[in-house]
């Protein structure tokens, strides 16, 4: 039930109703796959240029959500089969002129949420819903006149029960950053009230059910929290790294249980080319700091995924150039309940960024983001393992 999103770490990396049965042929393409095994393997997306989040439900069905090849104002998405990825082109929201897909989750094979936001003058959020046979998008609350607001991720817990979070502020007021946090109870999306500090944003949400369910925020000094709802009342904790120096930049959040969350993010150099993984634990009454292992670039994690407890992936991307240029690779850690350890990805790409991951039980681990050509050309990009 978990996924993420891209983030302030991805975005470090990078340069500046529609049914999937039937489609014509322009919009629905089989996506070539590879055998899955212990290591990682790229799976080719055509016709996508940017893949931003991954969920996963079965090793027979998945979903991957970005924006098509040469059209990054358009949403699109990758059905996995359990053979092959089919491309599948979103339905844009009504009086829009661009729209931007940022997450994807499922709690079942006909209750699928994706969430982001589109422009109309303004910028504000909107929900797509995957019913089993076609999507279709779903109003979500609305806002003040001059008022932006955007989801950046959202998680599903059952047909009445899913999670979006993201933020909204005056146009042209940066830095006077609201949270939002919507709930779906089979109906409509409401808007939630939660404990915050000021000028935050909610960048992710996470649940290992319905009376456990983390929301990672950060305030306007980047400084990362969160909130935890435990079926009936919402609860601020401070991370292990809010009080650290050397700007921590939280970016991803995982849920197993109330008793076993975790935290991924950056804690930022003096160089531009310097960041340092940082992953906290949840043990059910405190955050506390667990090594990473640092290779002395800037290593950026953006997604989480929990196999199980003692199974646990970290995927990202190491800049090896200066912020905003294409020279990075893609990169993962993983702990088995004693410690992380790095693991390394094919360099396939002169420049690779993960955005998001996710897992199965079964052992089934994807990641996915975007690489770029020679031209500076995006394409969408999955890697896939299993642990079976």
């Amino acid at each position: 039930m978990r996924k993420t999103t891209i983030s302030l770490i991805a975005a470090l990396a990078l340069p500046c109703a529609v049914a999937l049965v039937g489609l014509p042929a322009a919009q629905a393409q089989s996506l070539v796959s590879t055998a899955c095994g212990p290591t990682w393997t790229e799976q080719t997306v055509a016709g996508i240029g940017r893949l931003v989040d991954v969920t996963a439900l079965s090793p027979t069905d998945a979903w991957a959500v970005g924006s098509g090849e040469g059209i990054s104002d358009k949403p699109a998405a990758a059905h996995w089969d359990g053979s092959a990825w089919n491309l599948v082109h979103l339905p844009q929201p009504a009086h829009s002129d661009a729209a931007d897909i940022r997450a994807i989750s499922a709690s079942g094979p006909d209750d699928v949420w994706a969430v982001g936001q589109y422009r109309h003058g303004l910028w504000f959020s909107f929900s797509e819903h995957w019913d089993g046979t076609s999507w279709t998008t779903v109003t979500t609350p609305s806002v003040p006149h001059d008022t932006m607001n955007l989801l950046n991720d959202v998680t599903a817990i059952a047909p009445d029960d899913a999670w979006a979070v993201g933020e909204h502020n005056l146009q042209g007021h940066l830095g006077d950053e609201h949270p939002d946090v919507e709930h779906w109870d089979g109906v409509s999306w409401t808007k939630v009230t939660v404990p915050t500090r000021p000028d935050s944003v909610a960048l992710q949400v996470s649940a290992s059910g319905p009376d456990d369910v983390s929301v990672l925020l950060y305030d306007h000094n980047v400084k990362p929290y969160v909130d935890r709802w435990n079926g009936t009342t919402w609860t601020l904790t401070r991370t292990d790294s809010h009080d650290k120096p050397a700007n921590p930049i939280p970016s991803a959040i995982e849920a197993l249980s109330p008793s076993d969350a975790w935290l991924a993010g950056s804690r930022m150099g003096n160089l531009p080319t310097q960041a340092s993984p940082i992953a906290e634990h949840w043990d059910g009454a405190a955050w506390t700091r667990v090594h990473v292992p640092d290779a002395n670039r800037a290593d950026l994690p953006s997604g989480l995924a929990a196999v199980a407890t003692n199974d646990v992936w970290m995927t990202g991307t190491r800049q090896l150039g200066a912020p905003g240029s294409t020279n990075s690779q893609a990169e993962s850690w993983n702990w088995n309940g004693a410690s992380w350890s790095f693991v390394s990805i094919p360099a396939s790409h002169p420049g690779a960024a993960l955005a998001a991951a996710d897992a199965l039980p079964t052992g089934e681990v994807w990641t996915v983001g975007t690489w770029f050509d020679d031209n500076g050309d995006t394409h969408g990009l999955i890697y896939q393992r299993c642990d079976t």
